[in-house]
């Protein structure tokens, strides 16, 4: 079992950052490579307020949804939605967690190692 204290520790707030920073270059990366940049330089306290706040209120707010269309053949379009960066964060923390729970920790060389 995942507890909600053991996702926000530091260190697995880093990987789920790292993961998301050295992710493939897909278009929805794009999406959040601002907010990568912005809190690449004070990631530390960035995670320290992601913690109390969900820690307080047991909620995630999803901030800055975006929704696009991609059309279909026939005219029709499909809407697919990009949640925040936040939201995305706390859910690769969580990944993160569950992946663990099954193959055991992983060393943060290996993890920025397999990106590159």
């Amino acid at each position: 079992m995942v507890k909600k204290e053991t996702i926000f520790k530091a260190r697995n707030l880093e990987i789920a950052f790292l993961r998301l920073k050295f992710a493939s270059p897909h278009i929805h990366k794009k999406l959040y490579w601002g907010a990568l940049k912005d809190i690449e330089s004070f990631h530390e306290e960035y995670f320290e307020l992601l913690k109390e706040k969900f820690l307080s209120t047991d909620q995630v707010e999803n901030h800055g949804i975006v929704r696009t269309y991609l059309p279909k053949k026939g005219g029709f379009v499909r809407p697919i939605t990009y949640i925040g960066f936040e939201a995305l964060l706390i859910y690769q923390a969580i990944a993160n967690k569950l992946a663990e729970s099954f193959y055991g920790p992983l060393p943060l060389s290996l993890i920025i190692f397999t990106y590159f």
